[in-house]
């Protein structure tokens, strides 16, 4: 088996802002199938951050009965990290080794506490990204990350199986660069969360000594009304519950728990995608918004969903001007 070890530097890269701990561990696998009895671990980079510096390790076994080893080195750097964070691990890359554990009889398990899912915060909020899909590339590239690597999964096992029986220097040269390179981007991907908080925050008010945010946790559309459940800042405020014809209020200001509820409608765009939108004529008051898309849409009418995306920008406008029209406790 072979280790290789790289020291990284990431100058723009705010580690401390997403995790409050000083032991980190990013890491991938790389197997010749999906099979967990039968197919080979063949190469795991792991991408460690220690408070003070990144180191980049790579074990690649060599040989089709070194896995055993590969899977024994990696005990340490899983115990000694605080948090491990994966892209799709929870659901791969932990459960495959686990069992790899268990087939060799090998007394351990990853801990599954420590696990930090990139890719599970992703599918969550879905809805937000209008994406094909979401794969690691597929956000990479809507984030602006450009890699060298432009393998496939399926492509470096037949790398890896010209390296095993071959000896191809240049074939064990592009699995490595393969998972050097989803290893190097993994803290970079982070910055997806940013967005997704962005998305979903809406400030109420700014006034420092009296600012109220509230982030929208789940959005669903039952029959025609649109249901958003949201946390805001808790305030000293009497609960606050308001019920009209086209829209609901019930606010537990003091707990910081929003639910707001409005009317919506099914239709056609001129690209025949299906869309949700609300018509503002049919609200008792007056809101000022503006549908934010390309469509070219009448003044009264604003998206909230094309196929299955939300329009997020419009959406966090109607919350804000329902809510901040509605209520009297705001200060500007």
């Amino acid at each position: 088996m072979e280790t290789l070890t790289y020291k990284l530097k990431y100058d723009d890269l705010d580690i401390k802002s997403y995790f409050n701990t000083d032991y980190i561990c990013f890491f991938d696998i790389e197997t010749t199938g999906f099979n967990r009895n039968k197919d080979l671990v063949y190469l795991v980079g792991l991408l460690i951050y220690n408070s003070t510096d990144y180191i980049l390790k790579q074990y690649l076994i060599e040989e089709a009965d070194e896995e055993e080893t590969l899977l024994n080195c990696l005990i340490k750097d899983f115990n000694d990290c605080e948090c491990i964070i994966t892209f799709n691990g929870d659901s791969f890359d932990i459960p495959f080794l686990d069992s790899k554990y268990k087939n060799h009889h090998i007394d351990y398990k990853i801990p599954i506490e420590k696990s930090f899912d990139i890719y599970k915060i992703i599918k969550k909020n879905k809805c937000l990204f209008d994406l094909k899909n979401f794969k690691l590339k597929s956000i990479e590239k809507y984030l602006g990350i450009n890699r060298k690597d432009t393998l496939s999964g399926k492509e470096c096992i037949t790398l890896f199986y010209d390296y095993l029986n071959n000896r191809n220097a240049k074939s064990k040269e592009l699995i490595l660069q393969h998972n050097y390179d989803d290893l190097y981007y993994l803290p970079f991907v982070l910055k997806i969360l940013d967005i997704i908080e962005d998305k979903k925050t809406i400030i109420l008010s700014s006034n420092p000594s009296y600012k109220i945010s509230l982030k929208i946790e789940n959005l669903e559309i039952v029959n025609d009304m649109m249901n958003i459940s949201c946390i805001t800042t808790p305030i000293e405020v009497e609960p606050i519950i308001i019920y009209k014809n086209d829209y609901n209020i019930k606010w537990n200001t003091k707990k910081g728990v929003l639910n707001v509820q409005f009317q919506v409608n099914n239709g056609i765009l001129s690209t025949m995608k299906k869309c949700v939108y609300i018509n503002l004529i049919d609200f008792d008051m007056s809101l000022p918004i503006k549908d934010s898309t390309d469509y070219k849409l009448l003044d009264n009418i604003v998206l909230v969903q094309i196929e299955k995306n939300f329009v997020m920008e419009n959406i966090k406008n109607i919350v804000y001007q329902v809510v901040y029209t509605s209520t009297n406790v705001f200060f500007k």
